[in-house]
């Protein structure tokens, strides 16, 4: 169990030969995304040329798609990696010119892989999650609250980008579950707010050449249990339901052929 699982090895069934590269963020417009672009020292209109590279994209089975699309179940990286995003961000909200800034993406302490834990709402989700080990084959059942689930290795997806989807899921739903020991909401909007990352968004929204977006892509399919669109914006109203009392945690596992990966 001690293992880092590639992203594509875990799944809501005992079929793990269905993924496909799946877009993490669909539109670049939202205000977390323009802001993170800003304070990660992206060009203006870089994302929106880059959005179907590898960099914005996870290997995902495909009955787990919706649920990455709606931010209710994320990759997330290590409390490590999120300082080093905030250092960055840090420095680059504080410059008065854009071209002062550094890249997040050429910050050697944040090179990839990217260690991650995957996170999910537990107040929609509570079926059964099964994860393939990647050296012996062998299948694990996780059972809700899903706190025997490994960590994964994620190859070629960009931190950053990472971080954006889990800054929303956590902002989604912090107002019903216990706050991280880094609280990535707080701390992201403290260094989104100063007055040259306001002045240096106006020139990412200008580029876009429309309104800004507070809405991601709606989800293909449909996941195992339903659930409500979620907004990638700070304005969004906040779920009143709340998680259901905790089941115990099981592990089952079955002999299967070893990984190729």
């Amino acid at each position: 169990m001690n293992a880092l699982h590639p992203e594509d090895q875990v799944s809501f069934d005992l079929s793990f030969e269905n993924s496909r590269a799946h877009m993490l963020h669909f539109t670049g417009d939202t205000l977390p995304l323009i802001s993170h672009q800003v304070a990660s020292g992206l060009e203006p209109g870089e994302f929106t040329r880059r959005k179907k590279d590898a960099w914005n994209k996870l290997n995902l089975q495909r009955n787990l798609a919706p649920l990455f699309d709606s931010y209710s179940m994320a990759f997330r990286p290590s409390d490590t990696v999120f300082k080093k995003i905030l250092s960055v961000y840090q420095h680059n909200t504080a410059c008065s010119l854009l071209e002062n800034r550094v890249r997040l993406d050429e910050t050697p302490a944040l090179r990839l892989p990217v260690d991650c834990s995957l996170e999910v709402d537990r107040s929609e989700h509570n079926v059964p999650i099964f994860t393939k080990h990647p050296h012996t084959g062998e299948i694990a059942r996780h059972l809700y609250p899903y706190a025997t689930l490994p960590r994964f290795t994620i190859p070629s997806t960009d931190p950053g980008l990472l971080g954006i989807a889990a800054y929303a899921l956590d902002r989604n739903t912090e107002d019903r579950t216990d706050p991280c020991p880094l609280n990535i909401v707080q701390r992201f909007r403290s260094v989104w707010h100063t007055k040259e990352l306001v002045e240096h968004s106006k020139v990412f929204y200008k580029q876009l050449n429309a309104p800004p977006s507070s809405l991601p892509r709606h989800p293909r399919g449909r996941p195992p249990t339903s659930h409500k669109r979620k907004q990638l914006d700070d304005g969004q109203a906040r779920l009143s339901k709340r998680p259901r009392i905790a089941a115990t945690a099981s592990r089952h596992s079955a002999p299967r052929h070893t990984s190729a990966r």
